[in-house]
């Protein structure tokens, strides 16, 4: 590598750090501290003064292992780096303080250390993933997540709008900042700052504690951010390691680029307990939405269509995009929240892989008509049925015929009972515990399953079909002299049926 030093050990240089008005606004229970995004900015620019043949936007085993505390008041930092030049061309720093104690005795703390330089392991994590998080959202407005959840000044408020949160991860949208004139050798550290608020916020929620920063695997910055900038971030939690979190984060531009990519970020608990999650983040998540469907299929997806990224069209193949084409916007986005279940169906039916590209990944078939959930590797595909209302787009695969719906609670399905009841349905409707809407919403509901399991027309599914029996989370419908099970499960005021026949 061209400009590197061909020596080995480590040199040390003295780093005046000026402290910014705006850093003043990252908070913590221990008071106002340098963001780990800033450290790596300041190591980056030691990294090029000393080396400036260095690729600094590549960075492999950091840690971030003691606060630097700021001072109000103190405009510059007296520190040190340690820059060591290894024999594989890399370099790597730590970033030190240095404080005088009684007897004139100096004690040296580590901060901070990383490697610039190491080759990154490239990063093809797929779109169909990437622009969406599957399951029931919590969804968490910007201004909540700074007034309880990450208490920072307006400086570091760079969540913006609505943090999506399932089991799956986090979406949302974050800004370059609006902090302008700095030289920042790794674009805006604002974007990852925020994407790490939302990493926090998902461990709050779904882990029951505040974690914190304190080292990751691998960043890669492929596209330096620009203040003012709006982009996205998806957090994607990884097996937990003891007490601590992990997560890669990733942060594209809205068109699909990637601006950067985080790979095994850990997280903990730094406050010793001290910091606790608010009730209302905790509240409702270790719900099983799905206790009644998520048995009875072979696999199902869920994705909330306004958890859908714009870079979302990228996830579609030739036959899906060509089927798209001609659809109007609520049409098309209904469209592709559907698909988007069915690649992750594909997928997990795959042996969970994420190496197909979704393009390669078509769930239309032949006819460009019916869903499908291909195998990735060409050995066939498996039934399957979707559906879309309003807010959720549902998909379910089973081993024979089956039949998904998903429908918003609402008195028009009273309104059009003749068209659909005969006599002993309607009376059941009327006399059933849950309700007439709620009743005659499930007999509707079975029979559009009806028609998708057997590829019917909809009238013909209400003339063949009989629901002989209705209930909160099972009924029953008898269809050419045999009786099936239909399964339900609500959400809000929602309704998920699933149907499976032989």
């Amino acid at each position: 590598m061209e400009g590197i030093p061909e020596i080995t050990g480590a040199v040390r240089s003295h780093l005046k750090i000026r402290v910014r008005s705006y850093m003043m606004d990252h908070r913590s229970l221990a008071g106002v501290i340098l963001p780990a995004v800033e450290i790596m900015e300041i190591l980056a620019d030691s990294v090029l003064s000393a080396c400036p043949g260095v690729d600094v936007l590549s960075i492999s085993d950091a840690r971030f292992d003691r606060f630097i505390p700021l001072e109000q008041g103190r405009d510059e930092l007296e520190c040190f780096a340690d820059i060591e030049y290894m024999a594989d061309g890399c370099v790597r720093v730590k970033l030190l303080t240095r404080a005088a104690l009684k007897g004139g005795i100096t004690r040296t703390k580590e901060h901070a250390s990383m490697v610039f330089g190491r080759p990154f392991q490239g990063d093809s994590y797929p779109a169909d993933m990437a622009c969406c998080v599957e399951g029931v959202a919590f969804e968490v407005q910007a201004a909540d997540l700074y007034r309880e959840l990450v208490p920072f000044g307006p400086s570091y408020r760079n969540l913006a709008g609505v943090l999506y949160l399932t089991k799956e991860g986090a979406l949302g949208a974050v800004s370059g900042g609006n902090i302008h004139g700095e030289s920042w050798p790794l674009g805006s550290p604002f974007p990852l700052d925020a994407a790490f608020h939302a990493a926090c916020a998902w461990g709050q929620r779904y882990a029951g504690f505040v974690p914190f920063p304190v080292g990751f695997a691998a960043r890669k910055i492929f596209a330096q951010t620009r203040p003012d900038e709006s982009l996205i971030c998806r957090i994607a939690p990884l097996p937990p390691d003891g007490d601590s979190l992990c997560f890669d984060i990733r942060i594209y531009r809205h068109d699909g680029t990637m601006c950067e990519s985080v790979r095994g970020l850990v997280m903990k608990d730094v406050s010793g307990g001290a910091a606790v999650p608010p009730e209302w983040v905790r509240r409702g998540a270790e719900n099983r939405y799905f206790s009644s469907i998520e048995n009875r299929c072979r696999t199902f997806a869920v994705v909330e269509r306004k958890a859908v990224a714009p870079f979302a069209l990228q996830a579609l193949s030739p036959a899906e995009s060509e089927r798209n084409s001609g659809m109007g916007q609520r049409r098309s986005d209904g469209f592709i929240a559907a698909r988007l279940c069915c690649k992750r169906m594909s997928r997990l039916l795959s042996g969970n892989d994420l190496d197909t590209a979704p393009g390669g990944i078509s769930t239309i078939d032949a006819e460009g008509i019916r869903p499908v959930c291909p195998l990735t590797d060409g050995s066939g595909f498996v039934p399957c049925s979707v559906s879309h209302d309003s807010r959720f787009a549902f998909a379910a695969s089973g081993n024979g015929k089956t039949g998904v719906d998903v429908e918003k609670l609402a008195d028009r399905v009273i309104k059009g009972k003749r068209f659909y009841m005969n006599e002993a349905e309607a009376a059941l409707s009327e006399t059933s515990a849950l309700g007439d809407i709620a009743a005659s919403l499930r007999i509707w509901s079975i029979k559009e399953c009806v028609s998708k399991a057997l590829d019917l027309k909809l009238y013909e599914a209400w003339r063949l079909s009989e629901v002989v029996r209705v209930g909160g989370s099972e009924s029953a419908v008898v269809v050419d002299g045999r009786e099936y099970a239909a399964w339900h499960d609500q959400v809000d005021d929602h309704l998920f049926t699933l149907l499976m026949m032989d």
